[in-house]
């Protein structure tokens, strides 16, 4: 997670081969998910934002790494909010930026989400972090099967 704007601009343009200015919202994280950064054109500008942290309350956006399940199990604890992309016309997905943004204001503005997402660090840091936690959990569920 060491790019910055040039890094994650060509990721999008060549990777994801979709358009940086478009206005879109570009997400990316770190193999341990901890790490999150955030490409979008303002129309006057490339804004990077990035976060780093284990214990902060978030808002996601689910992808093919980051499961609906998942997500909506934190937001269940109060540690987060979800925004799920949407199917538009061109069969591209997107989000409601107004729905991002106000969803954005009120997890960085309600205690509660602060409070909730440090209870869910100190129950992951029990299981020695997030890995781990998921280990034991596909131990189970294999245990199960």
């Amino acid at each position: 997670m060491r790019k910055g704007f040039e890094g994650l601009y060509g990721l999008v343009r060549d990777r994801l081969s979709c358009e940086p200015l478009s206005g879109h919202l570009f997400l990316f994280c770190n193999g341990q998910r901890n790490r999150l950064k955030v490409l979008v054109w303002d129309g006057s500008g490339l804004w990077v934002c990035a976060k780093h942290g284990q214990g902060t309350p978030a808002v996601i956006i689910p992808t093919i790494t980051e499961r609906e399940g998942n997500t909506r199990r934190l937001a269940a604890l109060g540690a987060g909010e979800i925004v799920l992309p949407v199917d538009s016309a061109d069969d591209e997905k997107h989000i409601d930026v107004a729905e991002f943004s106000a969803k954005v204001h009120r997890v960085l503005n309600d205690a509660g989400y602060l409070r909730s997402a440090r209870r869910v660090a100190e129950s992951m840091r029990k299981f020695s972090g997030a890995q781990e936690a998921a280990e034991r959990i596909e131990r189970f569920a294999g245990v199960r099967n």
